[in-house]
């Protein structure tokens, strides 16, 4: 029996027991008064009356006495009950409770009303309100509950209100297990509203559809205008080497050289807003390949000094001799990095110095972190401009901008990428006294590469370098010979009177080095003495040694920046002691030959005339079976470049097989590909191959690619004239001809070759659609990319590229248009092979040479 029953109870029986002797005594004075009035008689009834009376007296006050603490405890038990449900029936969030057939036991107004329940709710099933899901949810809700006595689950479900409105609810559940009192359990729970967060969920979602939309329609638009923007500039580029490989005037170089740097300065701009788009969309990625450290640090070097114009600046390059040269990671990504930074610090440097040094920051198990450190003497920053360095499209003042111009990304996206390599870039500065950029990145140790450089056995006279603590190139170069260190000229000839040395080296840049003067007067006294001479310097010092008289030029130039490669060619040079020339290359040793693999005629032929205009002795494949047979023989190649995709046997398994031939193991292999995917190059590189570099390959990156892997190539020189280079729709000549090392006639031959193979590819795709052969359409329009792209068809290549793509597709859409606007296009081409034939008056079309290539 409970407290409250026992009070009700109490509260009702006190007054009933004190009636009832009440009423006993009464009827008893009744039955005295009906007696005959004698003495005895009344005084023998009257006392049990009399104590009826007074016992019912006591009863009730002492049952009073006993219940009105109970009352007051009811009382305020009813006041409380009250306080409480009137919190429930105004609070925001429905509450409830059911029993375990779903009955609803009490309900406040906020659940009646979300869940649609006009009137008493009683007779309601909540259950009754649930879609079949919903109910799954809250029974198994119900199970954990009487398991544990709670529950953590929260029960969402879609309810009517009242007036048929739909809304959203959760349900937070709890349970009252059976007790001895309460024989039965119940459920109750708070319920809360979901609707208007379900209404903003939806709507950020289709907020977060749009962003990525737009984000994907931005991507879109920086690859089309970047497209737009590289094919003009590639042709700007091109053309101005063509150009420089015919005889100027010392003022038309400069201008040259100006047109040069500013269309690669236009170029890094271009790609620095494509990377911080890409870092933007997080789908910027890491490749982990082997590489050299110094080498790399060579080639941020190098293109500092161009950017360097006539400012009295020096660049220096230090990097601990503890720090490990070969290593596995991202190096383009690193180069972007000091790119960035370096470019900075020469930009708001106007005298002074700039320093990229590299140290060692700890050596851990899994690989050195390396610390990376670029200083300058320029202008310096504040406290606040700090503060706000890294904000994008933000310089540190609008004066700034307007004076030393850039776009304000350089530094946010050398910052992204150096937190995607697990570094944090941080800077120190004050003004007027140049600023400080560093960071630390992780790496993996590589095994030395399998071609090296050989030291050689020749004794070298360095006159400049001094002191405990030489330069980098003068460390590079003693791993190459023995290289002794002299502080003058008297000093360097007087060791040469006494002890047989290959020649000297003169560092330009040092003191009592530079000047006309004193070069003409030292130059020819190593000339009496038949000594030869090699000059190391900047980039500008390079240019002015190239317009010295034939007479004073030295034996060979090498830049402080270039990398093992170019100090094994100058010392080669000195050995040789020929001629004085007026570049530091000299023809490549005729057992370098390079294997040319690649099926497809026209790309072939094009890769092999570019291959031979910078001097290399070219073996051409059309298939993978073909290169191995060449490969089993005695034939001395030094390099193999193979094309991806090709019939029969592709490049992987081509690479594969080259692999297992014991006398190639280590032969040097460079995929070429049009695919720019990272699981692709992966690929390639499980295969075997030591580089990928992807389709079109442009003259200055095949160049860059055989100094790379043959040691003892050299770039030729290409002496002829530029070509007439009309401006055609859907051709970009000059992109071509500086490919084919200017030849027209092979240009026309490979464009005949187009015309005649491709005049039928929409006819063919059509077919190819109808049929459903899309792998065989995918093959055909790789191959047609392919040929386009080399010979710089850029509207062709674009189109494929989509069409590619679009067969790709499941299922394809659009292929009726596209291969409309391909159609479109050819009969452009095709119109502008006629102009231009026409206009260099093609008399003989079989003097091409392009059969033997």
């Amino acid at each position: 029996m409970t407290r409250s029953l026992r009070i009700t109870m109490g509260a009702v029986f006190a007054p009933a027991v004190a009636a009832s002797l009440l009423i006993a005594a009464i009827e008893g004075i009744r039955h005295i008064w009906r007696l005959p009035p004698s003495a005895g008689s009344w005084v023998a009834a009257a006392v049990p009356i009399v104590a009826q009376a007074v016992l019912a007296c006591l009863a009730y006050r002492t049952l009073r006495r006993r219940l009105s603490p109970m009352e007051m405890r009811l009382a305020k038990y009813e006041k409380e009950h009250s306080i409480l449900l009137g919190i429930a029936e105004n609070a925001k969030d429905g509450i409830l409770s059911f029993d375990p057939s779903g009955r609803l036991l009490y309900s406040n107004e906020a659940a009646r009303r979300l869940l649609g329940i006009e009137g008493d709710s009683a007779s309601c099933s909540f259950f009754d309100r649930l879609t079949a899901e919903s109910l799954e949810r809250l029974l198994a809700g119900m199970k954990e509950a009487r398991e544990t006595g709670s529950s953590e689950r929260e029960v969402e479900f879609r309810t009517s209100r009242t007036g048929g409105e739909p809304a959203f609810a959760n349900l937070s559940l709890a349970v009252r297990l059976p007790k001895p009192d309460h024989p039965v359990s119940y459920y109750s729970g708070i319920l809360r509203d979901t609707t208007e967060q379900k209404r903003i969920e939806r709507e950020y979602e289709r907020a977060l559809r749009k962003e990525e939309q737009s984000n994907r329609d931005k991507s879109r638009f920086l690859a089309r205008i970047s497209h737009d923007i590289r094919t003009p500039l590639n042709a700007i580029i091109n053309t101005a080497n063509l150009i420089d490989r015919s005889e100027l005037t010392d003022e038309q170089r400069d201008g040259l050289e100006q047109i040069d740097i500013s269309s690669r300065h236009l170029l890094r701009t271009l790609n620095n807003f494509l990377d911080y788009s890409k870092l933007e969309a997080e789908k910027m990625v890491l490749e982990n390949a082997p590489f050299r450290l110094r080498r790399s640090m060579r080639h941020v070097m190098h293109t500092m000094a161009a950017l360097l114009g006539d400012k009295p600046v020096e660049l220096k390059l230090n990097v601990d001799s503890d720090v490990p040269d070969h290593l596995v990671g991202d190096s383009h990504k690193l180069e972007q990095v000091l790119y960035n930074l370096a470019g900075n610090a020469v930009k708001f440097t106007e005298r002074g110095e700039v320093e990229l040094i590299v140290e060692m920051a700890e050596n851990k198990p899994d690989g050195p972190c390396i610390h990376f450190a670029v200083r300058d003497t320029g202008i310096g920053m504040t406290r606040l401009q700090l503060e706000r360095l890294f904000q994008p499209y933000h310089q540190a003042s609008a004066s700034i901008s307007r004076h030393y111009g850039g776009s304000g990304l350089g530094l946010v996206i050398a910052k992204g990428l150096i937190e995607l390599m697990d570094g944090t870039l941080e800077a120190e500065s004050k003004p007027g006294a140049g600023t400080v950029f560093r960071f630390v990145v992780p790496f993996r140790t590589a095994p030395p590469a399998a071609a090296e450089f050989s030291p050689l056995p020749c004794r070298v006279l360095v006159v400049g370098p001094s002191g405990d603590n030489p330069p980098s190139w003068f460390q590079e170069l003693s791993r190459l010979c023995e290289a002794i260190a002299f502080g003058s000229w008297e000093d360097a000839l007087a060791e040469a009177e006494r002890h047989s040395a290959a020649g000297l080296i003169v560092d330009m840049e040092a003191d009592r080095m530079s000047g006309y003067g004193h070069w003409s007067v030292w130059k020819r006294e190593c000339d009496r003495r038949g000594i030869p001479v090699a000059a190391a310097c900047g980039f500008h010092g390079r240019q002015a040694i190239n317009r010295l008289p034939e007479s004073l030029r030295p034996a060979a130039v090498v830049l402080k920046t270039a990398d093992a490669s170019a100090w094994h060619r100058a010392l080669r040079k000195l050995l040789e002691a020929g001629p004085p020339a007026g570049s530091d290359c000299f023809a490549p040793s005729p057992k370098a030959k390079v294997l040319l693999v690649e099926d497809h005629e026209i790309s072939r032929k094009v890769a092999a005339r570019m291959l031979q205009s910078l001097g290399a002795e070219v073996v051409a494949s059309a298939s993978g079976p073909e290169a191995l047979g060449m490969l089993e023989s005695d034939e001395p190649f030094g390099l193999v470049l193979m094309d991806l995709h090709m019939p029969v046997m592709d490049g992987i398994a081509a690479v594969r097989n080259i692999r297992s031939l014991p006398r190639r193991m280590n032969l040097p292999i460079v995929m070429l590909t049009a695919d720019t995917t990272k699981e692709q190059h992966e690929r390639c590189y499980e295969a075997g191959a030591q580089e990928v570099i992807t389709k079109p390959v442009e003259m200055k990156r095949l160049r860059d690619l055989l100094e790379r892997w043959l040691p003892d190539y050299a770039a030729a020189e290409n002496g002829c004239a530029p070509v007439p280079v009309p401006e055609l729709e859907g051709l970009d000549v000059a992109l071509a001809l500086g490919r084919l090392g200017g030849n027209p006639r092979l240009y026309v031959h490979l464009l005949d070759r187009l015309k005649e193979k491709y005049a039928g590819a929409g006819a063919e795709l059509k077919r190819l659609s109808e049929q459903g052969d899309f792998r065989e359409a995918k093959r055909m329009l790789h191959s047609l990319r392919g040929a386009a792209s080399h010979l710089a068809a850029g509207g062709v290549y674009e189109i494929a590229t989509r069409l590619e793509s679009a067969f790709g597709e499941s299922p394809p859409e659009g292929l009726n248009s596209l291969i409309g606007e391909l159609d479109d296009e050819f009969r452009a081409v095709f119109r502008s092979i006629d102009k231009y034939k026409q206009s260099i008056s093609l008399t003989n079309k079989s003097d091409t040479g392009g059969d033997s290539l």
